[in-house]
């Protein structure tokens, strides 16, 4: 793939060239209008069995997407970062979409960093990310075997957030989940309730009515409790 390649404040924007936009001997002539997708979740996770990296994420909403392209870095400095896929074309649903992407061309150990790029059908970018995930090649089989997934409230995204959060959580049996959150004085303020949640990975949106600060939100299923910092900015 020929690439055109064009550098601003924002870093290195990977831009096919019959979506080039208006340029001046290389240089971008105005600025990147934001893109009418907004992205809920961007992840990603080593197959140490495959030693492949698999990339997920979700939008909220799409309107004019072409598309969106991976790249990745071994260090996270986006003015270095490789193109690692061919365009995926988008859902352009208003209700959004989930989407995925495996990285098999994957030669050395270590620690790679990975950013989403989605382009409109004008030609306007935006990135995402980045999103980190350690390799260890040939881990599978032999290696040290991956430590399972618990059941427990893994993060939020994004945090500091306004006005809504995605509170990730992970189920190894069905369960009725609860958060609980606490202001930094010990009082409760909020709570949610969920009934007869299935085993898996989930992400519940959190959109509290509570003033900008810093919150600890205490999760509760099957007999498992952790709580992790969030911080409300408006």
């Amino acid at each position: 793939m020929n690439d055109l390649t064009i550098t601003n404040t924002s870093g290195v924007l990977i831009i096919p060239p019959e979506m080039e936009p208006l340029t001046i001997n290389g240089t971008l002539t105005g600025q990147i209008r934001t893109l009418p997708v907004t992205l809920s979740y961007f992840g990603a996770y080593f197959n140490s069995g495959v030693d492949t990296v698999t990339l997920e994420w979700e939008t909220q909403s799409e309107t004019n997407n072409l598309g969106f392209y991976v790249l990745r870095a071994p260090v996270p400095e986006l003015n270095i970062a490789n193109l690692v896929s061919e365009l995926i074309p988008s859902v352009n649903s208003s209700q959004g979409a989930r989407y995925s992407h495996t990285d098999e061309a994957l030669y050395d150990d270590g620690t790679y960093y990975y950013w989403l790029q989605d382009i409109s059908l004008s030609g306007d970018v935006e990135i995402h990310g980045p999103t980190m995930v350690n390799v260890v090649l040939g881990s599978g089989g032999n290696g040290t075997p991956e430590i399972p997934r618990k059941t427990g409230f893994h993060r939020n995204f994004p945090n500091p957030f306004n006005p809504s959060t995605y509170l990730e959580y992970y189920l190894e049996t069905n369960a009725d989940v609860a958060f609980k959150v606490y202001n930094l004085k010990g009082q409760l303020v909020d709570e949610i309730n969920l009934s007869n949640v299935s085993s898996g990975t989930h992400r519940y949106k959190w959109e509290p009515k509570l003033d900008s600060g810093i919150y600890l939100v205490k999760f509760i299923a099957a007999g498992q409790t952790n709580t992790r910092k969030v911080i409300l900015s408006k």
